[in-house]
């Protein structure tokens, strides 16, 4: 699971930038045309004074996501090449923590409510950035799949004493048990 963590994690940090900077969508009604990415999104509701719901975006939709991805994609990659640094156990600790907050998947729901009401007054043409975030929504789902913590804890308490026999056994007792 480590190296699938890894490959899922370092897909997901690739598609994190064009999905928060690249347009997402462009909307055309009378020849006017206005595009928006995730940011632009954060400053309109700065603009229109909805603090509270700017920052709940900033949180959940940008800086979360790209924290979880990135301790996932450290933890992982240092699991990997069997080095323990003290900062290990933190980080995974932090990225549980962090799965719970990090919520792409609710812009995609705010996104998916626009198109709705939208395509009936005006034209939506879908940018690269739209398919990048659905990218990335996929991604942080399968982080959330592909993360047995009770492995990547062992790993960690191991402290690179690769005894796979006794892993196995440790593993498959506490798998038993819960």
């Amino acid at each position: 699971t480590v190296s699938r963590s890894l490959a899922i994690a370092l897909c997901g940090l690739l598609l994190y930038f064009p999905a928060i900077f690249a347009p997402l969508l462009t909307f055309r009604k009378l020849g006017l045309s206005e595009s928006g990415n995730v940011l632009n999104t954060i400053g309109q509701f700065i603009d229109k004074e909805y603090y509270l719901v700017a920052v709940i975006v900033f949180f959940s939709a940008v800086l979360f996501p790209l924290a979880k991805l990135s301790l996932l994609a450290t933890v992982s990659f240092c699991l990997k090449i069997d080095r323990h640094p003290e900062f290990l156990k933190a980080f995974f600790r932090m990225y549980n923590h962090l799965a719970e907050w990090a919520m792409v998947e609710g812009y995609l729901l705010g996104i998916t409510v626009t198109i709705i009401k939208m395509q009936h007054s005006t034209d939506i043409y879908f940018n690269a950035g739209f398919y990048c975030f659905i990218g990335l929504v996929l991604i942080t789902v399968a982080t959330s799949l592909s993360v047995c913590k009770e492995s990547f804890w062992m790993l960690i308490e191991s402290k690179g004493k690769r005894n796979w026999q006794y892993f196995n056994n440790t593993l498959s007792s506490a798998l038993a048990i819960g």
